[in-house]
């Protein structure tokens, strides 16, 4: 995401991240754990996004955020 938001930007896109642990329990932690993840976890390597990360939540069900409530 990194790469699209460095290549793109300058024409006015802006990549967005939220968090899920509902496909493939890929994000189990806790918010406060994401960041440190993608550090020195996965991707690794010191990886700092450079756009903007939101909190975990839900996508689908009765939790789900607001925003995917819109977006369907």
């Amino acid at each position: 995401l990194n790469a699209l938001q460095n290549e793109l930007g300058p024409y006015g896109l802006v990549v967005l991240g939220f968090p899920s642990n509902q496909f493939g329990k890929q994000e189990p932690g806790q918010n406060s754990e994401i960041l440190p993840a993608l550090k020195y976890v996965r991707p690794g390597g010191g990886f700092v996004p450079n756009f903007q990360l939101f909190q975990k939540g839900d996508v689908n069900g009765a939790k789900e955020q607001k925003v995917y409530t819109f977006l369907k």
